[in-house]
């Protein structure tokens, strides 16, 4: 167990939970990408986006 000093008071981190932390971490970016793939090859026309 390692310590950190901060200004109020000394943190103790725990590895244990790094694991977990990782794996939600892959989930959001493989969510992420599945939410990406319908605009794969999609062709977005600029003029339609804009606002004047």
């Amino acid at each position: 167990m390692r310590t950190a000093a901060t200004r109020c008071a000394t943190a103790f981190w725990d590895g244990a939970g790094i694991p977990l932390l990782l794996a939600c971490a892959l989930g959001a970016v493989a969510v992420a990408a599945v939410g990406a793939l319908p605009l794969v090859g999609r062709r977005i026309d600029p003029e339609l986006i804009r606002r004047d």
